[in-house]
């Protein structure tokens, strides 16, 4: 009898502990076939979703040869999403042959392998089993992320509703590539001594490869019939915010600027 009693509370702990841990919020690891290959990434859904609500999405990218774990560990947005209520989700890069098979978003040589598909597919997937909210979704990403958050909202603009890259400015020759077709949020931080994306942009040769800070913003304003003069206004010592705005006052384009901001 005596060992009854003992166990009874032990049991429902152990059921308590198990429910706690089935309703626990945290990322899960998923993977999709996808041009032959098996893909993965980590969605992070937030306790407020029940199923009944259409949720925004955000696709957070990891930089050049990096991963998810990586990318989570220096741009965790679980806090966020649980008060802002959104889902994150954290997509892995695949290995470019063209560069050692290294992880890459872009690859090193053009033509090897395009994955805005992918994403596209992807976006399909997530929507299959969660609300996802069509007109809300989402991309940021760091150095190489962000210029395939520039890529999405270039390529797959007609699914992207803003990017925010960071420490990356846009490939040159945007006239080439871009085509959006509404207006597109762009928010950009960059430091101005990056010395991996550089803030005057990288033209090597005489041939123009990225384009400067300035030419981003520029070529977004102008596509978002922005005034193409911004406003700036002080966050700190060393983080200017420039603002382009349209006439109603919509600030569809802004740039974080880190003085003396490294890789």
């Amino acid at each position: 009898m005596k060992g009854k009693i003992i166990l009874k509370p032990l049991l429902f702990i152990s059921f308590l502990v198990a429910c706690l841990m089935l309703n626990a919020q945290g990322f899960i690891s998923k993977t999709i076939q996808h041009d032959g290959l098996t893909r993965e990434y980590s969605i992070y859904v937030p306790a407020s979703y029940d199923g009944t609500t259409s949720f925004p999405l955000l696709f957070n990218f990891h930089g050049g040869g990096g991963d998810i774990a990586s990318q989570i560990a220096i741009a965790d947005m679980s806090p966020i999403a649980d008060t802002a209520n959104f889902i994150v989700v954290y997509p892995q890069a695949r290995q470019d042959p063209s560069d050692g098979n290294s992880f890459n978003w872009i690859p090193k040589v053009p033509g090897t392998f395009d994955d805005v598909p992918f994403i596209s597919s992807l976006i399909d997937t997530i929507a299959s089993n969660y609300q996802i909210d069509q007109n809300r979704i989402y991309a940021c990403g760091y150095s190489l992320g962000g210029d395939m958050s520039f890529e999405l909202a270039c390529k797959l603009n007609s699914r992207i509703a803003a990017i925010a890259p960071v420490a990356r400015t846009m490939q040159a020759n945007p006239n080439s590539f871009c085509s959006p077709v509404h207006p597109t949020g762009v928010l950009t931080i960059l430091g101005t001594d990056d010395i991996t994306s550089p803030y005057n942009g990288i033209t090597y040769l005489a041939i123009e490869y990225y384009l400067s800070a300035a030419a981003t913003h520029s070529y977004w304003a102008t596509h978002n019939n922005c005034d193409t003069t911004a406003t700036m206004s002080t966050v700190s010592p060393s983080v200017e915010r420039y603002t382009w705005s349209t006439a109603s006052g919509c600030s569809y384009v802004e740039e974080l600027k880190v003085i003396g901001g490294g890789t």
